[in-house]
């Protein structure tokens, strides 16, 4: 019979149970492409088409398989939310054709919460080698490797530096006023049938709770760039960062990634935000617009 960590070579790890006795949960994914906009639909394509079973380890198995053909982050993708993050890391990816891209794995942010309640020996070690563990080689012919965290994962940005200490990290944002007009029209998942007035309580909290740690992060190798000078950026600021080379190919392949709604698959069309009620507003006006030109300055340098 095979021992544990040799059957989990080249698996994945999605999910996370912290507690006293962690749990991963691991599945077979060696045959899927990670090139879609967010990991959540690479799961749900495995899930349509296998049977396998999801298999359970103790957290010392990441540790156990970290020696396994990995790749490091080439780049790392944070965001308030609504700021065209997901448009940047497909752009990001179709840098090579060789990419993996995980777009903003529940997995990460359940390691990060669970050590926040009951805290691991090493986080960031844990966060190093389950980051690692997503980017396994595993068709070996993997090239780069593009992370995008989600806006409540962007909250621990400093764990991530600690992890990876030479990976650029890219925040990418957009007038608070548009972030949380978006929000409100299209709430997410969780707040879903909630009222307008609790709706817009939670959105504005985890907006500036993104913000705040974006604008406290001190680091010489993070990187703001604007949701209205995308796509351009992608090419202009981000290559440069990662060291590629853009040449024909690969700007075409980038072209034909803008021309495309990031989300939908259908062509992306610019729109004009619905006003803000006025307290909203207001508490936008007076919170987060620093935030975010205090974050625009640091881009200009």
């Amino acid at each position: 019979m095979l021992s544990l960590e040799r059957r989990l070579r080249g698996w994945t790890p999605i999910a996370f149970h912290g507690g006293h006795e962690a749990v991963i949960e691991w599945a077979d994914l060696r045959d899927q492409s990670f090139d879609r906009p967010f990991f959540s639909q690479t799961l749900k394509a495995r899930s349509a088409a296998s049977n396998d079973a999801i298999v359970q380890s103790g957290l010392s198995t990441l540790s156990s398989l970290d020696s396994e053909p990995s790749l490091d982050p080439d780049v790392i993708i944070a965001h308030p939310s609504r700021s065209g993050s997901t448009l940047l890391s497909l752009l990001t990816a179709a840098m090579h054709e060789q990419s993996v891209l995980v777009g903003e794995p529940e997995i990460v942010f359940q390691l990060l919460q669970a050590n926040l309640q009951r805290p691991l020996e090493a986080p960031d070690k844990a966060l190093r080698q389950l980051i690692r563990a997503l980017g396994r080689r595993r068709f070996g012919t993997e090239q780069r490797f593009v992370v995008k965290l989600s806006s409540r994962t962007s909250h621990f940005l400093a764990l991530f530096r600690r992890a990876f200490p030479k990976t650029p990290i890219v925040w990418v944002q957009r007038e608070p006023t548009e972030i949380v007009e978006s929000n409100l029209r299209r709430p997410r998942r969780a707040l879903a049938g909630l009222d307008p007035e609790s709706v817009a309580r939670l959105a504005l909290r985890d907006v500036s709770w993104a913000f705040l740690a974006a604008t406290g992060f001190e680091d010489a190798n993070f990187h703001v760039v604007d949701y209205r000078n995308l796509p351009c950026a992608a090419w202009t600021r981000v290559a440069p960062l990662m060291q590629v080379q853009i040449g024909e190919d690969c700007l075409l392949r980038m072209h034909n990634v803008s021309r495309t709604h990031s989300h939908s698959g259908e062509p992306y069309l610019w729109r004009t935000p619905s006003p803000l009620p006025k307290n909203v507003q207001d508490i936008v006006s007076n919170t987060l617009d620093p935030l975010y030109e205090a974050l625009a300055r640091r881009a200009q340098l």
